[in-house]
Parts: C-alpha cells; structure tokens; sequence
C-alpha cells in the first residue's frame, strides 16, 4: 500500500517532488476461506500436483486428490500429504477445516522453510459426518503447513480456512 500525502493551502500547488510517500502496513489477521469444489479438479494420486488458489495460498499435494473435496489418502499403496505455502512474507496464525468421511487423526505440521516440519496438532476426526476442526499455530512464525492422515484410512476436508498475518510488502 502507498499513501501520497501532502499538505496545501488555499491557491497553493505542488510537485511531485514536495510529495511526502508513507508505506501503509497492514494491521491485525486476514482469514480467507477456501472451499475445494471452487477450484478446478486435479489428478487422483498425482506426485506434486500444483494448485494456486489465490496470490497468498498454494497447496501442493501428493498421491493425494483435489477434487471437490481435498481427499487426503493413507494406505500401502496412497499415503498422501497436501502441503500449503503462502506467499513471502505471510505468517500462519490458525488453521480450520472442514472434514470427515472416516474416523482417523490429521496431522497438521508447520515449517518455517517448507522442508523441516513440526508437528502443531493430531486432530481427531470423530465421525464420518463433516465437522469443523481449528488448529492455533501461536507465534511460531511458520509460513507452510503440512497435512497427513495418521491411520490407514482417507479424510475429506471440504474447506480451509487460513488466518495468517499479512506480509508488510
């Protein structure tokens, strides 16, 4: 954001160069929801499936399906993981979802470089019913997260929800 500022009297003008430029920062969180069935469908199992939602938030996944819902396998043949980077700058402060489909834990990992992972939380899903599950990330500055089933079974979120502190560029 770039605010021009100057101060004029009655008559008076100015050029640019008596212009004063201040740099708004952004203040407090911004949550976006990003609901799967928006987006265009990928390829069930795919290695490294790309998908942009949007200029802060690109999920990855991995023998995986983007479909309507972001389908989340583990099995001897699938074990999927989906991993979200945001865009430079930008800062995880929670994480919601929307899942269900089997009763199995999500595992939610945060990193600060996209490669080493801490594991935030293994969310319980309880019920084949679709729930909304939310994971605080504290002040950990992390700008990706990971997202893996624990048991041998798959999990659908039908949603994501980002809380992220916004980038300052």
């Amino acid at each position: 954001y770039t605010i021009s500022v100057v101060a004029l009297g009655d008559g008076e003008t100015t050029t640019d160069s008596e212009v004063a430029t201040i740099k708004a920062v952004p203040t407090g969180d911004t949550t976006t929801t990003y609901t799967f069935s928006d987006y265009a469908a990928g390829t069930q199992y795919a290695e490294g499936e790309v998908h942009k939602l949007d200029e802060v938030l690109t999920i990855t996944t991995t023998q995986c399906h983007f479909t309507t819902q972001l389908r989340i396998y583990s099995s001897d043949a699938h074990n999927g993981y989906a991993i979200g980077k945001l865009a430079d700058g930008n800062v995880i402060k929670s994480l919601g979802f929307n899942a269900g489909n089997k009763v199995d834990t999500l595992n939610v990992y945060g990193s600060t470089d996209g490669t080493n992972w801490t594991l935030v939380s293994g969310v319980s899903i309880t019920s084949t019913s679709y729930n909304d599950y939310t994971v605080d990330f504290g002040d950990t500055n992390y700008t990706s997260f990971k997202l893996d089933v624990d048991g041998g079974n798959q999990i659908r979120l039908q949603s994501l929800t980002l809380t992220y502190i916004p980038s300052a560029e």
